[in-house]
């Protein structure tokens, strides 16, 4: 959770580079791993305080605060590299980076279970995401250089507005399920989400995929609308397909979580809904990142997480059902509010007035 929390504000300079990458300008990178470090660094401090005044009992020493800043520091260092190779188009290169930091994390993790120890856990997490910096660094470095002048680059978005969008997105649903959390079966509740999380990873995996491919063909197109139309088609079907299917089956699969699940499909019914209506329109976020238009995504993530948090705490006495479907209407009502924005910041210029 903490790695994950540091890369909400790293999530700025990665995008810069992807879209610096994205339109040929093959520089920025060395100044955006100089902020993640930085961030890296400023997480690391703040689990070193939790540790000293005692608000961490998990942090039981000060190796294991190391061991997870470590673990920080490659993780946003992951993010920025990744995004790199995203704009850059080098997905090949993205697999191996990816798939390397997963065998050499697994390794890890094996031998931290082996060890019985979170120590060992951490170290083998960071070990994998180190891997994955090393694999990204070999990739970038066989890039031609930018035909670009030298000094030339992408323009920044908005800095501010980038880790607002990031803050507004996954930690205001986190909160959302510590509402259900605080339920008298708050456990179980949190039970039935979590046994629903691998299935929705599963729904936005391929459209999330394709929708980091897109980002640098959106960056360069010259008719954005029609090159949306045909990436939100193939997202569409990637995630719309396995999304049905699963939504259509969870009363067999339900079962076989055993007592206490049965009524799941009550709650993964509108989860996998909210994870297709995610991954179909994952390719219009990334027009507003590649055209610049970040400050878009604020307000468009302001308005979800009022609708998933309000919706939750209305729809309280529902327990893991109604966040389910508060969050169903949330990502419902943001793809609306997003295809709308697109389709108004992508409206073709007006003609010139004939003198």
């Amino acid at each position: 959770t903490a790695a994950t929390a540091a890369g909400v504000p790293a999530f700025a300079p990665a995008l810069r580079v992807a879209r610096s990458y994205s339109l040929g300008h093959h520089a920025g990178l060395p100044r955006a791993m100089g902020e993640a470090i930085g961030i890296g660094l400023l997480a690391l401090a703040g689990l070193a305080v939790a540790r000293l005044v005692g608000a961490a009992p998990l942090l039981r020493s000060g190796a294991t605060v190391l061991a997870l800043g470590a673990l920080l520091l490659a993780t946003v260092s992951q993010l920025v590299m990744a995004h790199a190779l995203i704009g850059a188009s080098r997905f090949g290169a993205l697999g191996a980076m990816r798939v390397a930091g997963a065998l050499a994390g697994s390794v890890g993790l094996a031998w931290g279970a082996v060890q019985g120890r979170e120590l060992a856990a951490a170290l083998g997490l960071a070990l994998g995401q180190g891997v994955s910096v090393l694999v990204a660094v070999r990739a970038l470095r066989a890039l031609p250089p930018s035909p670009e002048a030298a000094g030339a680059s992408a323009p920044e978005p908005q800095r501010r507005a980038a880790i607002a969008a990031a803050v507004l997105g996954g930690p205001m649903l986190w909160l959302a399920q510590a509402l259900v959390s605080h339920r008298p079966d708050g456990a179980g509740e949190m039970a039935r989400i979590a046994a629903v999380t691998p299935l929705v990873a599963a729904v936005l995996f391929v459209p999330g995929q394709l929708g980091q491919a897109w980002f640098a063909i959106i960056a360069r197109a010259t008719d954005v609308r029609a090159t949306l139309r045909r990436a939100l088609q193939v997202t569409a079907l990637a995630g719309g397909l396995v999304g049905v299917a699963l939504a259509a089956t969870s009363p067999w699969w339900a079962g076989a979580y055993g007592p206490g699940f049965e009524a799941l499909p009550s709650v993964a019914v509108p989860l996998l809904a909210a994870a297709a209506i995610q991954g179909t329109v994952a390719p219009a976020v990334r027009v507003l990142e590649a055209r610049g238009h970040v400050a878009d995504t604020v307000w468009l993530n302001t308005v979800l997480a009022a609708v998933a948090v309000g919706g939750t705490l209305a729809s309280a006495r529902f327990g893991a059902a109604g966040y389910a479907h508060a969050v169903a209407a949330a990502f419902a009502l943001h793809g609306l509010l997003l295809a709308a924005c697109v389709w108004w910041r992508t409206r073709p210029p007006a003609p010139a007035a004939v003198p």
